[in-house]
């Protein structure tokens, strides 16, 4: 996996990082969060910032980049802690149903999140 520090949070699926001292905007990859505007956005944002401080490691998989050139990456912590599976099991985040490696395990935490209510996107 890629080192790389966080040099700003976007919103709850979307940041700025540094890897090997190039400035990237990263996608995460496997999930959906909201966007501005949108009940959850804040929550998801603010988690990711929590989650995100400071440095991570990024796992690229099928896809390197989205449409609009931001890389598509898993997020770890540097201890290897799955910042996306984090943000779908808290209930914050969509798990992506099309494609990825770890599609079948979000999937997996999203359903089990909806079901418990989990988060402000399953909270009734």
């Amino acid at each position: 996996m890629e080192r790389a520090r966080v040099l700003d949070i976007i919103d709850g699926d979307t940041l700025d990082v540094e890897i090997d001292g190039r400035e990237e905007r990263v996608r995460i990859f496997g999930i959906d969060t909201a966007e501005r505007g949108e009940r959850c956005y804040a929550e998801a944002s603010s988690r990711l910032a929590d989650l995100a401080a400071g440095e991570i490691r990024l796992a690229a998989d099928a896809r390197d980049r989205d449409r609009n050139g931001r890389l598509l990456r898993y997020l770890y912590t540097p201890a290897g802690f799955s910042i996306d599976a984090a943000l779908v099991a808290e209930g914050l985040a969509y798990a992506w149903t099309s494609d990825g490696a770890l599609r079948d395990a979000l999937v997996a935490l999203e359903a089990t999140a909806r079901i418990e209510g989990r988060g402000c996107l399953w909270r009734n």
